[in-house]
Protein backbone atom coordinates (compact mmCIF):
# COMPACT_ATOMS: atom_id res chain seq x y z
CA UNK A 1 0.00 0.00 0.00
CA UNK A 2 1.08 3.10 -0.70
CA UNK A 3 2.22 6.74 1.70
CA UNK A 4 -0.50 8.62 2.01
CA UNK A 5 0.21 12.31 0.95
CA UNK A 6 -1.39 15.12 3.42
CA UNK A 7 -3.83 17.89 2.24
CA UNK A 8 -1.28 20.72 2.21
CA UNK A 9 1.30 18.45 -0.08
CA UNK A 10 -1.90 17.67 -2.77
CA UNK A 11 -2.59 21.63 -2.19
CA UNK A 12 0.41 22.37 -3.40
CA UNK A 13 1.15 20.41 -6.09
CA UNK A 14 -2.13 20.88 -7.17
CA UNK A 15 -1.43 24.65 -7.72
CA UNK A 16 2.23 23.90 -8.72
CA UNK A 17 -0.33 22.36 -11.93
CA UNK A 18 -2.44 25.37 -12.19
CA UNK A 19 -0.69 28.62 -13.16
CA UNK A 20 -1.96 31.25 -10.49
CA UNK A 21 -1.76 33.81 -13.63
CA UNK A 22 -3.95 32.08 -15.93
CA UNK A 23 -7.85 32.62 -17.07
CA UNK A 24 -7.68 28.53 -16.76
CA UNK A 25 -7.07 28.99 -13.15
CA UNK A 26 -9.54 31.50 -12.21
CA UNK A 27 -12.36 29.82 -14.87
CA UNK A 28 -11.68 26.70 -12.38
CA UNK A 29 -11.86 28.33 -8.74
CA UNK A 30 -15.49 29.90 -10.65
CA UNK A 31 -16.64 26.32 -11.67
CA UNK A 32 -15.64 25.08 -7.89
CA UNK A 33 -17.59 27.91 -6.22
CA UNK A 34 -20.52 28.05 -8.40
CA UNK A 35 -20.87 23.52 -7.93
CA UNK A 36 -19.84 23.00 -4.56
CA UNK A 37 -19.70 26.55 -2.90
CA UNK A 38 -23.27 27.26 -3.89
CA UNK A 39 -22.26 30.43 -5.55
CA UNK A 40 -23.48 31.39 -8.76
CA UNK A 41 -20.28 32.93 -10.69
CA UNK A 42 -19.98 32.28 -14.73
CA UNK A 43 -17.23 30.18 -15.97
CA UNK A 44 -16.88 27.55 -18.87
CA UNK A 45 -17.54 24.12 -17.92
CA UNK A 46 -15.69 22.61 -20.69
CA UNK A 47 -13.01 24.74 -19.86
CA UNK A 48 -13.09 24.24 -16.03
CA UNK A 49 -13.14 20.68 -16.14
CA UNK A 50 -10.07 20.27 -18.76
CA UNK A 51 -8.05 22.25 -16.28
CA UNK A 52 -9.33 20.09 -13.34
CA UNK A 53 -8.63 16.52 -15.47
CA UNK A 54 -4.96 17.70 -15.07
CA UNK A 55 -4.99 16.97 -11.35
CA UNK A 56 -5.29 13.91 -9.75
CA UNK A 57 -8.16 13.00 -7.61
CA UNK A 58 -6.71 13.31 -4.62
CA UNK A 59 -5.36 16.81 -6.00
CA UNK A 60 -8.97 18.18 -7.12
CA UNK A 61 -10.79 17.05 -3.81
CA UNK A 62 -7.96 19.09 -1.38
CA UNK A 63 -8.30 22.01 -3.96
CA UNK A 64 -11.58 21.98 -3.56
CA UNK A 65 -11.52 21.73 0.27
CA UNK A 66 -9.38 24.77 0.59
CA UNK A 67 -11.72 26.80 -1.70
CA UNK A 68 -14.02 26.32 0.21
CA UNK A 69 -12.80 26.60 3.68
CA UNK A 70 -11.50 30.10 2.38
CA UNK A 71 -14.79 30.65 1.45
CA UNK A 72 -16.11 29.90 5.17
CA UNK A 73 -13.31 31.82 6.96
CA UNK A 74 -14.06 35.25 4.57
CA UNK A 75 -17.83 34.51 5.83
CA UNK A 76 -19.00 33.23 2.27
CA UNK A 77 -18.22 36.05 0.91
CA UNK A 78 -15.98 36.72 -2.58
CA UNK A 79 -14.52 39.71 -3.70
CA UNK A 80 -15.44 40.46 -6.67
CA UNK A 81 -12.20 39.50 -9.02
CA UNK A 82 -11.28 36.91 -6.55
CA UNK A 83 -10.20 34.13 -8.36
CA UNK A 84 -8.97 31.55 -5.47
CA UNK A 85 -5.59 31.48 -7.71
CA UNK A 86 -2.23 33.91 -6.50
Amino acid sequence: MGKRLSSLVLLIRAMLKLNPRTPECRNAFAFIHSCYGGRVVAYDLDAATETLAGLTEDEQHALIVWCLQHQEAVGGEIKPGWSGCG
